[in-house]
Parts: structure tokens; C-alpha cells; sequence
């Protein structure tokens, strides 16, 4: 057998053994989170910013956003169009351009967990620049609700869009499924919440939405499983050694980095993975171009992980996060 079909079927063993482990995951975990579910429409959904604009600095009254056209120009094409500013030159605005792909936000103090290095204000990227407004609104909608409840919330404005059919001007070419990320900005904290999230991805693929993707530093206490087979799930890490950890949890992993030694693929001391540079932040790819992060079961069965460099507002302070969290053996507390 040779080394390509030898992978294939690695990958499909993997995409199949977490789709058998998730159904006893749903019963276990998913249901009694159903159960406790109101059964009434939440008065916080019926006001919900259903983001049908692209801008994502864009008010929201609830814990949770769902931007139907993502204008963040590492996930999908942009242009960028000039302002004024008064007599002066204004910020070039972002407006999307095909191929589309939709996303997520949700509030971040409600659902990040305490391992992630970057939780902190100042190195978390999403907590400045252009969706800084964005995701204090969030956390303000959250105040008083649990992660559980934050993520029912995400997973009802997933499920409220596109009732008769997600549009077909997404994918790669243009002319497939919009592809979704979710958790541009937060995360899930228990199996629970994962399963919630797979279950909505498989209708959102029923409705002939495109692949379904997003990272987590809930790796060590979420199985990968949970999430399901219709979520692809990067891991989080800081760490080299901890591609090495995630890989025994079921994941393949993201890593953060000071600086890419190469643009082209290194590996680093203490893993054996092969470490891909995001295409994203090298050249002119973006996500729905590359597709490498929407296929996690393909990383895992390659034995290869996505890098991204340390960059925005807060890359100063993700640097110290990274040299404490390499220095302690974790993220940072």
C-alpha cells in the first residue's frame, strides 16, 4: 500500500471512529443539556444580532454572533474600499468578496477556559483591533449566563439561518456550500457543549452548508469526539510538546510561534510533527482557499500541524504568554 492511500485510510478510520463515539457522547452528555434547555424561544434570541451585515464591529444584544459574510480577510477574499475621515483619508474598510464564509463569535469571558495563554485582554487578538467592540458587547450579553447556556444560544442562531438552504457561493470555487467557522472569537468548556456544536454542524451541512471548522484550548477535558464527525477541531497549543499531548487526546493541533523560521514546512524540538506555516499569514491564501485547518482528521492521519505567528495589537504580550507558557510547562495561568 502506498504512503497517499495508506493516510486515506488512516484518515477514514479516525473520521469513523469518532463518529461511533459520538452518538454515546450525545446520549450522555448532549441530552440532559437539551433537558435543561426553556423550552419557550429565550427572549435573548428573539432580539439576537443576526449579523446579516458584514461588519463585525456591528452591536449585538446577545452572548453570541453569527456574521453571515465574514470580512476578516484571512478567512475569505476582501476588498478593501477607501473612507473619508472629514477631509482625511479613513481606514480602508473590508467588504467581502466571493467565495463566502460565515462565522461565529461568542462572548469570551463566558467560554474561554483558564488554560488559554491569551485570555487576558491585551494578548487575546480578538479582544482588540476591529472586533474589539465586538467581543465586549459579547462578554457584556454574558454576564450572569453560563458557558452552557452561552453556547445554546450560538447554536440556535446557527440553526435559525438559512432555513431553506445555505447559499452555494462559498467553497474553495465559489459555487459550493458556505463553509463556517466557528469560535472566531471563544470556545466550549465540556463535552456537552461540543456535541451541541456537532449536532448543529450536521444540520448545517444538511442544508447544504459547506465544512465546518475551529480550534480549542478545552483539548485536555474535551474529547475530540465530542465535537463529532462533521467539526473539524484543531488543538490550541503553545507548546511543542503539547502537539505530542493533543495527538494522544485524538487532535491535531494549531501553534502559536514567535516567528516562522521558514515559509516553508519545519518541525520543532519535542514533536515529530511535520509544522505547516498558515498559508494565510505567508502568502495570499486564505481559509477557504487553503482548506488545510477544515480537514482535522487529514492533519491528524499526516501527522501535521498548522503554525500562526504571534501578529496584531497584542503580539507583544502574546510573546510573554508564550515564554511563560513554554517556561511553566502550560498556558499560563
Amino acid at each position: 500500500m502506498t504512503r497517499g492511500l495508506l493516510e486515506t485510510s488512516l484518515e477514514q478510520i479516525i473520521r469513523e471512529a469518532v463518529r461511533a463515539e459520538f452518538a454515546s457522547i450525545f446520549e450522555a452528555k448532549v441530552k440532559p443539556l437539551l433537558a435543561t434547555a426553556p423550552t419557550a424561544t429565550p427572549p435573548l434570541l428573539e432580539r439576537a444580532n443576526d449579523a446579516t451585515k458584514s461588519r463585525t464591529t456591528k452591536a449585538t444584544k446577545g452572548p453570541a454572533s453569527f456574521i453571515a459574510k465574514s470580512c476578516n480577510g484571512k478567512l475569505s477574499p476582501v476588498n478593501l474600499v477607501p473612507t473619508q475621515c472629514g477631509d482625511k483619508p479613513g481606514r480602508p474598510r473590508p467588504v467581502p468578496r466571493a467565495p463566502f464564509v460565515c462565522s461565529t463569535y461568542v462572548s469570551i469571558e463566558a467560554t474561554c477556559p483558564a488554560t488559554c495563554a491569551f485570555k487576558k485582554e491585551t494578548g487575546c487578538y480578538v479582544r482588540a483591533g476591529a472586533t474589539k467592540r465586538l467581543s465586549g458587547d459579547l462578554d457584556a450579553a454574558a454576564k450572569g449566563l453560563t458557558a452552557d447556556e452561552v453556547i445554546r444560544f450560538e447554536v440556535q442562531l446557527i440553526d435559525k439561518k438559512y432555513k431553506t438552504g445555505v447559499p452555494q457561493d462559498g467553497g474553495r470555487r465559489g459555487r459550493d456550500g458556505r463553509d463556517l467557522r466557528l469560535h472566531v472569537g471563544g470556545d466550549i468548556t465540556n463535552d456537552g457543549q461540543a456535541g451541541l456544536l456537532g449536532a448543529a454542524a450536521w444540520r448545517w451541512r444538511a442544508r447544504g452548508g459547506g465544512l465546518v471548522w475551529t480550534f480549542t484550548h478545552s483539548w485536555r477535558t474535551v474529547r475530540r469526539s465530542a465535537w463529532g464527525p462533521d467539526i473539524s477541531v484543531l488543538a490550541s497549543v503553545e507548546r511543542a510538546e503539547d502537539i505530542e499531548l493533543a495527538r494522544q487526546q485524538g487532535y491535531a493541533s494549531a501553534i502559536v510561534v514567535d516567528n516562522f523560521p521558514s515559509t516553508k514546512a519545519f518541525y520543532l524540538p519535542g514533536t515529530t510533527a511535520k509544522i505547516i506555516p498558515c498559508p494565510a499569514e505567508t502568502g495570499n491564501r486564505t481559509c477557504v482557499e487553503c482548506r488545510l485547518c477544515l480537514n482535522s482528521e487529514r492533519r491528524l492521519a499526516r501527522n501535521t500541524a498548522i503554525a500562526f505567528e504571534a501578529h496584531g495589537p497584542g503580539r507583544s504580550e502574546v510573546l510573554v504568554q508564550l515564554r511563560r507558557a513554554k517556561a511553566g510547562g502550560r498556558g499560563a495561568p
